[in-house]
């Protein structure tokens, strides 16, 4: 235990020894010519670009400013910075999504279309808000730049397209043309109720017929009506396509 002690001591004895060397060695360095003579050459540097200087002390000390105004006002519940427990609802009609479903792709073909002054104080199109800008009806498309007067018929500034649908193989193009068939049987307006005398959900032999179709130099011309949607069977599975 004796000879624990003064080991101890020792060790103590030359730590503190050790620190005060460095602190002597400190005090020399901070008071020496060398010190002194850096000193005065970085205030020498630094006279000679005073923005700079100023630059590199004011932005970091501005950006701590703006960072903490940030955080100050986050803490005060400034507007949109604060969390809020929103109870459970059931949303009703005017704050939901309702995609369009393909009904209302007909009611749309079948809307009359007449020439309009519209709240913009242009020409439009009846039915196409803001000149049928967003318009999310793919099976009609109008143009509001050819109306000339209010209560112009507007059918013929119209343009309509039809779904195309194939098989890749002969359990596909059964498929098809089953689909065809139920599309005919839901939505019967298209056979009665249209405002174009093309079919509205045409089969077609192969894939490679479609891409031929829309390749062709006249389409989207009378009598080569668009392609609103394409579907391709790859079987007679009706998840498969």
């Amino acid at each position: 235990k004796r000879r624990f002690e003064q080991t101890n001591k020792q060790t103590n004895e030359r730590t503190n020894e050790r620190t005060k060397q460095q602190t002597a060695r400190m005090r020399f360095f901070c008071c020496s010519r060398a010190w002194r003579a850096l000193m005065r050459r970085n205030c020498i540097y630094r006279g000679r670009n005073p923005i700079g200087t100023f630059l590199e002390i004011a932005l970091p000390v501005g950006f701590v400013a703006i960072l903490l105004g940030i955080k100050a006002a986050a803490e005060s519940g400034g507007d949109g910075l604060t969390s809020d427990n929103v109870p459970a609802f059931i949303p009703g009609e005017g704050s939901t999504f309702r995609p369009l479903s393909f009904q209302d792709y007909t009611t749309a073909a079948r809307a009359e279309r007449v020439c309009e002054l519209q709240s913009s104080g242009d020409l439009g199109i009846s039915g196409l808000a803001e000149q049928g800008n967003n318009w999310m009806v793919p099976m009609v498309k109008c143009d509001h730049r050819k109306c000339k007067e209010v209560g112009q018929n507007a059918i013929a500034f119209c343009e309509y397209s039809f779904v195309a649908v194939t098989g890749l193989n002969a359990e596909g193009l059964q498929r098809a043309s089953d689909f065809r068939l139920w599309m005919l049987a839901r939505y019967p307006e298209l056979e009665t109720d249209m405002p174009f005398d093309f079919d509205p959900i045409q089969v077609f032999d192969s894939s490679e017929d479609i891409s031929s179709y829309v390749k062709r130099s006249d389409y989207g011309n009378s009598g080569v009506p668009k392609i609103m949607a394409g579907v391709v069977w790859a079987g007679g599975d009706d998840r498969n396509y």
